[in-house]
């Protein structure tokens, strides 16, 4: 039987979600092989794009209310490539915690169904001055309504 599903990082170094075609090996295809995988983080867009755009650390997004709360993917952008690996979540808030993207230094803040933030994951022992772009994406796949 074939090993389909992949979690975390892909043999090729790519990190994220993949699924292969039945029959096929995930790890024994390409993270971005179209003909191979019925599903990738690497592929351009996943799902239909709700809103996108391009902001700073700390600062409000704000884009049309869904109903819902949406995935959101982000990266780190220097205005022509990405710098980090894409990060998805939904942002909400449990108990005061903001949710955390597990292989970044930043997380989602929850503003709202239609609002996030990216923030700093750990301020405190993250202290340098960088103050980065980020590329996001707005997903059509809700968290709950």
């Amino acid at each position: 039987m074939a090993q389909r599903v992949i979690v975390g990082r892909h043999p090729d170094g790519a990190v994220g979600l993949f699924i292969s075609r039945p029959g096929v090996n995930v790890g024994d295809v390409g993270s971005g092989d179209y003909n191979n995988l019925w599903f990738s983080t690497q592929f351009a867009n996943v799902g239909t794009v709700l809103a996108k755009g391009t902001c700073g650390l700390n600062q409000d997004v704000w884009f049309g209310d869904p109903g819902y709360v949406p995935l959101i993917r982000f990266e780190e952008w220097t205005g022509s490539a990405a710098i980090t690996y894409p990060n998805f979540g939904f942002p909400f808030s449990a108990n005061g915690r903001f949710y955390r993207a597990d292989w970044t230094r930043y997380q989602l803040g929850h503003l709202a169904r239609n609002g996030f933030r990216i923030i700093k994951r750990d301020p405190a022992t993250d202290s340098g001055a960088v103050s980065p772009t980020f590329r996001w994406l707005a997903y059509t796949i809700p968290a709950w309504g």
